[in-house]
């Protein structure tokens, strides 16, 4: 194990000999691919420590068997980098077809339910780095489709309330011959007593048989309706903020270790999201208490801080996936508000109080609002987005505790002539998605309800405005038309301003009001 670790290592970005490198790594990706029984072997090096933490329950690992695992997980993330690096498709399909088949899976949700017990820092890194390589390429909206329409998921498939070991194999494998003798429905083994054992395993491309809609949702749900996602992710986290004082390991090491938490709990927070969206048949087990770790007040003012340094650093892909998640965590607060039970709303006014109202420097309404009003066109479009997404996500929740809490006014300058043209100057694009024009529709609802209409009446404001309110309606949807009425009555109050000037300051401002509620 160690050496075909070693073997496998990423190749060194600065060798002279890289692509000769890359070309041995792909071969030798291919030949496992081919010898597809290895992956099975491999794994079978772990199971039967696995199996023994499950009928001892709760003995550490002892050192030998952590070694082992660490190689192993080494071993497999090495294979996952090399399929990502390689831009052919068909290589990651098979790869991932063959570890889904030997139900690698498995072994990562015992890992995970049980990542105190068996984890060390490292192990639990490797980790989240095959999570987030195994997953990058689905969409979440599409898992969570499939947890909605798929009402015969297997209830014994994985446990959540104790840990189940779903292996069924025996495993003999002497020093030379190498034999693996499986014991499973999935892969039957015909036995000879006189001759030497023949092997039927299916084809690595079975078109027969879907890997990803059955192992992947049965995976998400075993984390999503336990507490096993978010503990996984605290503890995660823990490890990487432990490892942050070293300013040279942050600088690489960690900041792929940052980079993958971040991106494995979008992940799973947008399933979730999701899912408390749809109405399936998981809806009365998956609730905000999955994540509830993921919630905790250290954890988030982490996120706040790590965002502001990134953005000073000028890391903008790193504050980009900040951004991401706490969108995924404001969708879920919004949502437990309105659909969840009356605890679930009792947790989200709490949760609502730690994001925004804690203090006007904590809150993410602020922190959105300092980042836009510094926001430059050489930056990201994709950061700017993400700002858009999070500042208009907090509007929607604040507007729903206006009743409670103070003006929004006081929690940041929403309305700040920076933020009002990235808002309005999205409105030149047609082809803008449902989540970019529904941000500019709750923005301008936001303006027009605190009075602010007249800081629309610049020539680029009203500019955008006018072309976008000249659409055809045949050519928008739904959303769309309510944005193009909200654009006409900006364009209708800027007429009746101009046509009915006052010498009195104050009338001007009563004028709004009086074309606003008539």
């Amino acid at each position: 194990m160690k050496l075909i670790a070693f073997l496998t290592l990423p190749t060194d970005k600065g060798a002279n000999n890289l692509l000769e490198q890359n070309r041995a790594h792909l071969s030798d990706l291919n030949a496992l691919i081919e010898n597809e029984h290895i992956f099975a072997i491999v794994l079978g090096l772990i199971i039967e420590p696995l199996q023994q933490l499950e009928s001892i329950g709760g003995t550490n690992f002892k050192n030998i068997e952590s070694k082992s695992l660490q190689l192993i997980l080494t071993f497999y993330r090495n294979l996952l980098i090399i399929a990502e690096e390689e831009s052919n498709t068909r290589v990651k399909k098979n790869l991932s077809s063959c570890l889904f088949k030997y139900n690698f899976l498995d072994v990562l949700l015992v890992l995970v339910q049980n990542h105190k017990r068996i984890l060390s820092h490292e192990d639990t890194a490797l980790t989240i780095e095959i999570l987030q390589l195994l997953f990058r390429d689905i969409l979440p909206e599409k898992l969570a489709e499939k947890f909605s329409n798929a009402q015969d998921i297997e209830q014994d498939g994985f446990a959540s309330d104790s840990l189940k070991f779903p292996f069924q194999m025996k495993m003999s494998v002497p020093r030379f011959s190498g034999k693996f003798e499986p014991k499973s429905v999935h892969h039957p083994v015909e036995m000879n007593r006189k001759r030497k054992i023949l092997y039927n395993f299916p084809p690595v491309l079975c078109p027969e048989k879907i890997y990803f809609d059955k192992s992947i949702p049965q995976f998400w749900s075993a984390l999503l309706d336990s507490t096993y996602f978010g503990a996984f992710v605290y503890h995660a986290w823990r490890d990487v903020v432990r490892a942050s004082g070293d300013v040279e390991q942050r600088a690489t090491e960690w900041q792929t270790r940052c980079y993958n938490l971040l991106q494995f709990s979008t992940f799973g927070l947008r399933i979730l999201s999701k899912l408390l969206f749809y109405n399936n048949t998981l809806k009365d087990k998956i609730s905000i208490r999955s994540v509830s770790d993921i919630f905790d007040s250290s954890f988030i003012h982490w996120l706040r801080m790590e965002w502001i340094a990134l953005e000073n650093k000028k890391d903008y892909y790193g504050a980009n996936l900040v951004c991401s998640m706490l969108v995924e965590m404001t969708s879920i607060v919004h949502k437990s508000s309105i659909h969840g039970t009356e605890a679930e709303k009792d947790v989200s006014k709490f949760l609502v109080r730690e994001l925004y109202f804690k203090s006007k420097n904590e809150s993410l309404l602020e922190q959105a609002c300092i980042s836009l009003k510094k926001f430059k066109s050489k930056y990201p479009v994709a950061y700017l987005f993400s700002l858009i997404y999070v500042l208009n996500s907090s509007l929607t929740i604040v507007k729903m505790q206006q009743s409670q809490y103070e003006g929004i006014g006081k929690y940041g300058n929403i309305h700040d002539n920076s933020i009002i043209y990235y808002h309005i100057n999205l409105l030149k694009s047609r082809n803008k998605s449902e989540l970019l024009l529904d941000s500019v529709y709750i923005y301008l609802q936001s303006i027009m309800s605190a009075n602010c209409v007249e800081k629309l009446f610049t020539f680029r404001h009203l500019d955008c405005l006018h072309d976008y309110s000249m659409i055809s309606r045949s050519e928008l949807s739904k959303l769309a038309l309510k944005l193009q009425q909200e654009c006409r009555f900006v364009l209708n109050c800027f007429l009746v301003a101009a046509t009915r000037p006052s010498d009195h300051p104050n009338e001007k401002k009563k004028l709004f009001l009086e074309v606003l509620f008539s």
